[in-house]
């Protein structure tokens, strides 16, 4: 009799959700839009020979690789095309970050004997998850340490269980990486392994203990001194922002207010001034872990997630067919709060789902104690960011957002414990739990403003994005180009506009025109001879200034009067020894050994 492989089946299903999350990421998400990017856009201008300070002190190995990702693609640029092509630069690495992340959890989850259907089961989940979507679309360091700390999980646990000190010494580069990339990072993942790795010293003797540890602090010196000949700053340095220049009131982590946070699910200002939830961390927490509170991905305006959201997913219109209109014909109870309020009822429903999500993580790391410090590990960088907001080390709190609570920040914390809740509930896989998998994966896309409006506008930005995807061939075959779809599926794509993927460098766009846009932006942005003005305009730094950036990449592409930026070699070198441990432990495994 037949007998269904679960693993063969769950691995098609996850192989097939990375290939559309990257593609869907690519197509609805531009990086260079979210409302941090041009804080951190010195690095790449830097790294692109522009000659710039960088006004943080975070690692720079990051955006270094960005950077030559970038320049591979410099001779691309044209005017249409800039904020395609950095799109795609910042999402191919954060995408091998999130691959190397995955493998790494991949072999802890088997080394906690976890069967492979259950690891594949919830790594769908994982790669659904809305942070981890987070992750994979912007551009902050976050994602190196979702990278690297899975792979110092596993020497860890290895060391509790032989007691060999290779182990420990292995896990130093990944260590160093992780804590050089950004300090609210390095605050948590320290706190988090002084509390639940701290037994580790009790199993060392003096002399290793003295080994590693001076070993450590070399590494990471040499790291933050490296780091500091690009920034000439320290790790915790940044530049200084007024409206960040003040402490929370301690009180911030006890207000709670569920009935406030159904009725006013949005980050909008109130009657005070201020954002809805800025006093209730809980609050704010609660509606970023799942949704977007804050509007930095689905329910930003400039992105492609939300402008073209189809807030009328259902419709009282009986003879509506889904498959034509992509709406569900309703006329029950409450259909007029369904059919109107379609946009706070997914903010709410991903307010619900972080309560019992916390909950749960509560629950489990009470009755699972030997999984407990998984389970509890976004506390500790809650508890990091509330130290943060009283002004430790020094003021970060924005008193009318609120938004140092941002569920970002600590995103790779929050990917452990909803991995280890996951293998938990599908350590038995049965036809219930293949459909909730399913309707987790559709609620993302729910939560994120699917279904979309069938219109021109969207169609071509699809079309025209995929045209700068390493993945453009198998897109227009599997998606743009599948006559099975579009017999399905209605398409907006009247002008027949297609993919082509020879010819990324010439955008059929629809822009200003570039003598227009010269005229109004060119004066501020660059002098005579067409070079990026090194000075602030109107407070903001030019060569960073998203109007600007056009010009700077046009500069890099002539390479006229380029500076010639040093590499991180150190880091380099750093990151090539946790590239060849990864291989080492991956090899073990495959023999059986890990």
């Amino acid at each position: 009799m037949f007998k269904l492989n679960k693993s063969k089946l769950l691995g098609g299903a996850l192989f097939f959700l990375l290939f559309f999350s990257y593609t869907w990421i690519h197509s609805f998400y531009i990086s260079s839009r979210n409302v941090d990017f041009s804080k951190y856009y010195g690095y790449i201008n830097y790294f692109t020979g522009i000659n710039v300070e960088i006004d943080y002190g975070q690692g720079v190995l990051y955006y270094f690789l960005i950077s030559k990702r970038l320049l591979s693609k410099v001779s691309y640029v044209n005017f249409e095309n800039t904020e395609r092509i950095l799109n795609s630069s910042i999402q191919e690495v954060n995408f091998v970050f999130f691959l190397i992340g995955l493998l790494g959890f991949f072999f802890l989850l088997k080394l906690k004997q976890y069967k492979t259907e259950t690891i594949l089961a919830s790594f769908i989940i994982l790669v659904a998850f809305p942070q981890s979507i987070y992750l994979r679309s912007v551009m902050k360091p976050e994602i190196i340490a979702f990278a690297l700390l899975p792979w110092i999980l596993i020497l860890l646990e290895k060391f509790i269980v032989d007691g060999k000190i290779r182990n420990l010494f292995y896990a130093l580069p990944f260590l160093a990486l992780i804590i050089n990339s950004k300090g609210s990072v390095a605050g948590m993942l320290i706190a988090y392994l002084a509390i639940f790795y701290f037994q580790i010293l009790k199993k060392i003797s003096f002399k290793n203990f003295f080994l590693i540890f001076t070993s450590f602090i070399l590494i990471i010196s040499i790291v933050q001194f490296e780091n500091y000949q690009f920034t000439g700053k320290t790790l915790l340095e940044r530049a200084y922002d007024q409206e960040y220049d003040y402490k929370a009131d301690p009180k911030i982590l006890f207000n709670i207010d569920i009935n406030n946070a159904i009725r006013n699910p949005s980050f909008n200002l109130n009657s005070d001034g201020n954002t809805n939830h800025s006093d209730s961390i809980v609050n704010i927490i609660l509606l970023d872990t799942f949704g977007d509170y804050f509007g930095q991905l689905f329910n930003n305006d400039e992105q492609k997630y939300f402008s073209d959201f189809r807030k009328t997913l259902f419709s009282s219109n009986p003879e509506n067919s889904f498959f034509v209109t992509r709406q569900i014909s309703y006329n029950g109870k409450y259909s007029q709060i369904v059919i109107n309020n379609m946009d706070s009822i997914r903010r709410i429903i991903s307010y619900f789902v972080s309560i019992f999500f916390y909950t749960a993580l509560i629950i489990l790391s009470l009755k699972d104690k030997k999984n407990k410090k998984y389970y509890l590990a976004p506390f500790i960088g809650i508890m990091i960011l509330y130290i943060n907001s009283l002004g430790f080390p020094s003021n970060n709190f924005n008193p009318v957002k609120g938004d140092t609570f941002k569920a970002y920040y600590f995103s790779f914390l929050l990917c452990i414990s909803l991995l280890f809740l996951a293998v938990k509930f599908f350590t038995k896989i049965n036809f219930l739990k293949i459909i909730f998998l399913i309707l987790f994966v559709l609620g993302s896309l729910f939560i994120s403003g699917h279904p979309k409006e069938n219109n021109q506008q969207l169609s071509e930005h699809l079309i025209l994005t995929n045209e700068f995807t390493p993945i453009c061939t198998i897109n227009n075959f599997l998606i743009y180009e599948n006559k099975l779809l579009k017999s399905i599926f209605s398409t907006a794509n009247v002008n027949n506009i297609k993919s082509d993927c020879s010819q990324n460098n010439v955008s059929k766009d629809i822009s200003l025109k570039r003598d227009l846009y010269n005229e109004k932006f060119a004066d501020n942005c660059i002098d005579s001879n067409k070079e990026i003005l090194i000075k602030h305009v109107d407070g903001v730094f030019v060569p960073n200034s998203n109007v600007c950036r056009v010009y700077a990449l046009e500069q890099a592409k002539s390479q006229d009067n380029l500076t010639n930026p040093r590499n991180p070699y150190f880091a380099l070198v750093i990151l090539m020894n946790c590239i060849l441990i990864m291989f080492f432990e991956a090899k073990k495994f495959i023999r059986g050994k890990l």
